[in-house]
């Protein structure tokens, strides 16, 4: 019962949002209207999606500039989507990257310009660390996220590079899988 109390006003949120977006939306492409192969089976701009866990809370926010979903509707695909996975109350992390396509209900893989962020440390900016990498595949219900393409970590006095990676969000470990390469400048 607590549950659909979460739910039920976020779905009528959700659709009173995408009422609202698409009352204000521009004409689409008129390429893309009338091509029947191309057109979406939904589309939308400015986009944010709540993901909950079984206890009802917000688990990850993803915010994108356009969402659309192909006409064979079996997956969803995100222009420009950052990726908030929540700690509680509070953002702990950050995903971001040029596209991305949610082929499962909770599995995404984000494409070109991946920048994954640790939001969580008390550090100075200086001292927080980028992972960067160009494929990554995020599950949402495991809080867990790999490559198996090259990745480099930096932050202000070292660069860390290697081939494939896993990481556990929950545990916040990262486990390097080859050719491992690290600098540090005091």
């Amino acid at each position: 019962m607590s549950l659909l109390r979460f739910i039920v006003p976020g779905l009528i949120a959700l659709g009173f949002g995408f009422i609202l977006i698409w009352s204000n939306q521009e004409p689409l492409d008129e390429t893309l209207s009338n091509d029947t192969q191309r057109a979406p089976l939904a589309f939308a701009k400015q986009v944010t999606r709540y993901g909950f866990n079984e206890q009802g809370e917000v688990q990850n926010i993803i915010f994108a500039q356009s969402l659309d979903q192909p006409h064979d509707g079996k997956t969803i695909d995100f222009v420009m989507p950052i990726i908030k996975v929540e700690d509680g109350q509070n953002p702990a992390w950050e995903i971001s990257s040029d596209f991305a396509v949610l082929e499962e209900q909770r599995v995404i893989t984000l494409f070109d310009n991946v920048l994954v962020k640790n939001l969580v440390e008390p550090l100075s900016t200086d001292q927080n660390w980028n992972l960067t990498t160009n494929k990554l595949t995020y599950d949402d219900s495991k809080e867990y996220a790999y490559t198996d393409q090259a990745v480099k970590m930096t932050r202000s006095d070292s660069v860390l590079t290697a081939t494939g990676m896993e990481l556990d969000m929950r545990r916040e470990t990262i486990e390097f899988k080859q050719d491992l390469n690290a600098n540090y400048q005091p």
